[in-house]
């Protein structure tokens, strides 16, 4: 193996299984070098296991123009980039630039071309958007086929009001705040439960048109994902966060199947977010005073598949513009820094446990505090683990 050269598509063929989802994990936001890393195994994937599809951490409904921007359409990279990324923090890096431009040209040279797709919820944890729009295009495309929909596009703009009462963000600390609890909210909930009575009903009418039928499914699942997320966002109790973000992480997996589903018959999905959403066993992390726990997105989606759902975590060891030194002796990333000789290197999750078994968890974090180390008993939980040992900004 040369140095940075990571050779994931033999590492996926000596797995027992086919591959449905690989998920690929960022061990922080941020990295040009993580990215970059990423951006090799995308390009590997798609060149040489024939992986015609990308999921992003980002809202699904911004990310259709990102698609269209790799597909040839008329859509400006800058814009791409500012609008279609819902988590422009996350996203817009120089080397998302570079994938961006890269799909787009290899796309004009492929018969099957690489589609790309965000698969989280529209919010980050605070000021999560209202339901309206999704309703009302949900309401519309059955009123389109059926005269005897529920409710009225008048009476969902009525319920719904201003925007403003949904994205209020200290709601995210103070229930009281929260519209998710009022009389027009549960009036929505209920005008949501009946629309998709109706879209039940009426599949035999929408599924011939397939991509229509893909975006009517997202808007109703997004509709009552944040019907949902609302109403836990005013209920008050010492699991209040750990209920929104498993919620973020329930719709992130609704997704995820979503796409999986309509891909599967052109190639594999290559799904790419932080490790925390994408590892199987139970995350953790603290929110000031509050120690939140969930499964992520990749472990309910796996679940809710049946198999066919591959992690490959990423973990770094030294990143000093990140706030990361050199990782101590006896920790997992201090023996991985020491052992290995290029700067990247996969290794099977399995071999990584029994070899680092009891070994410590590396104790600092990174100057933002989303930066979350390996822990050793975890190890053979994730399917293959790369590791940079040095990354810079």
């Amino acid at each position: 193996m040369t140095e940075n050269a990571i050779d994931l598509p033999a590492f996926l063929d000596d797995l027992p299984t086919p591959t449905r989802l690989l998920a690929l994990g960022e061990p922080m936001h941020g990295s040009e070098d993580v990215l970059r890393a990423r951006n090799a195994v995308i390009e590997d994937l798609v060149l040489r296991a024939g992986y015609r599809s990308i999921a992003v951490e980002s809202d699904f409904h911004a990310a259709p123009l990102v698609d269209e921007y790799i597909r040839g359409g008329d859509v400006d990279l800058e814009r791409a980039l500012a609008e279609g990324f819902s988590h422009v923090f996350v996203h817009t890096r120089e080397a998302t630039r570079e994938l961006l431009r890269w799909l787009r040209e290899v796309n004009r040279t492929l018969e099957v071309p690489v589609r790309f797709y965000g698969f989280d919820g529209p919010m980050e944890m605070a000021a999560a958007p209202g339901p309206r729009a999704y309703l009302l295009r949900l309401h519309a495309a059955l009123a389109g086929i059926d005269d005897r929909v529920p409710s009225s596009a008048e009476e969902i703009e009525r319920l719904a009001g201003p925007d403003e009462r949904w994205t209020e963000e200290r709601a995210m600390y103070e229930a009281e705040r929260s519209v998710g609890r009022t009389a027009e909210a549960d009036r929505l909930r209920l005008i949501a439960d009946d629309l998709c009575a109706v879209l039940d009903a009426s599949a035999p009418r929408l599924a011939p048109s397939p991509d229509a039928w893909f975006h009517v499914l997202a808007d109703a699942r997004t509709a009552v994902g944040l019907l949902r997320y609302h109403a836990m966002m005013a209920t008050d109790g010492p699991e209040r966060l750990s209920r929104l973000i498993a919620q973020r992480d329930a719709m992130m997996a609704d997704n995820l199947v979503a796409i999986e589903e309509r891909e599967a018959p052109r190639g594999g999905t290559v799904v790419l977010a932080h490790n925390r959403h994408l590892q199987r066993e139970l995350s953790g992390m603290r929110m000031g005073p509050h120690q939140l726990w969930w499964y992520g997105g990749g472990a309910v989606a796996e679940a809710l598949l049946g198999g066919g759902y591959r992690f490959v975590a990423m973990d770094v060891g030294a990143a000093p513009a990140h706030g990361l030194g050199v990782p101590a002796p006896g920790t997992v990333e201090g023996e991985l820094y020491r052992a290995q000789g290029p700067n990247a290197f996969l290794h099977r999750g399995s071999d990584l446990a029994l070899r680092l078994r009891g070994t410590a968890t590396r104790p600092d974090r990174d100057a933002h505090g989303a930066y979350f180390p390996l822990e050793a008993e975890h190890l053979a939980e994730a399917d293959g683990v790369l590791f940079l040992k040095e990354v810079r900004a």
